[in-house]
């Protein structure tokens, strides 16, 4: 029974956040349609690159099997685009926070974003070379490894800059958040499976760990969208009111 449920336990919590992002993804999709998603288009974009991965990987995994080798070149695949799509969503909220106090800090940022990007590909691949393996798949594999970490450091310092210089954004706020709590649940889970050496009982608790912590960054960003609206940048809640000129009002 417990062989089973470690088995099966994680495929069934995968259909279901597949069911779950494909309803929040239709939600911010309909709420973008009306006019009602400021500050929600880089978290849609995100959800809807999930959900097109999410769709492959079912079509892969119906077609050659969850087991074969053919999923398991998909899953690695398609997780390390979906950690590069994480990546410049972060690099959105971080210009998000970063115009609404300079536009000089921003430039810096990006600056900084770009370095980590390459240093991290850099030593991704030092590390294949020393470990004498093939450039494909462990490069992909390595250098999604190595994302994962760096992406949960720049999530904790864009949560930090957010309380110096945005605290009353509550919506970026919710949105980092959300995708802190994933990708430090991937980034723990994957640390585990590592530290282990890679043992069966390690790997069921990252393929639960997984799905849950995805679940709980959409159901997080679910209720951002429906509740916590954009907030008006200072600049422009202190800029005067636009007054009609005289001759203007005497049409009215």
């Amino acid at each position: 029974m417990h062989y089973l449920i470690g088995r099966i336990g994680p495929e069934i919590l995968g259909y279901l956040d597949y069911v779950i992002e494909g309803g929040v993804l239709i939600y911010l999709l309909a709420r973008l349609l009306r006019g009602r998603g400021a500050g929600l288009l880089g978290a849609t974009a995100y959800m809807a690159a999930s959900v097109g991965v999410g769709t492959l990987r079912m079509l892969v995994a119906f077609h050659y099997g969850p087991r074969s080798h053919q999923y398991a070149l998909c899953y690695w695949l398609t997780d390390y685009w979906i950690v590069f799509c994480a990546f410049l969503l972060v690099g959105s909220f971080f210009r998000r926070a970063c115009v609404a106090k300079s536009a000089d800090l921003w430039h810096h940022v990006r600056l900084m974003l770009a370095s980590v990007f390459v240093l991290t590909g850099l030593v991704a691949y030092a590390t294949i070379l020393h470990h004498h393996q093939g450039f494909f798949p462990f490069f992909v594999l390595e250098f999604q490894q190595d994302l994962y970490f760096v992406l949960m450091v720049l999530i904790t310092m864009l949560y930090l800059m957010l309380q110096r210089y945005e605290p009353s954004d509550d919506q970026l706020n919710l949105l980092v958040c959300g995708l802190g709590i994933e990708y430090a649940a991937l980034a723990a889970a994957l640390a585990l499976v590592q530290v282990a050496g890679y043992g069966a009982l390690y790997g069921v608790v990252a393929g639960y760990a997984m799905p849950l912590s995805d679940m709980g960054m959409v159901l997080l960003w679910f209720y951002t969208a429906a509740r916590v609206p954009k907030a008006v940048p200072a600049k422009e809640a202190q800029s005067p009111r636009e007054v009609l000129p005289a001759h203007a009002l005497a049409r009215i």
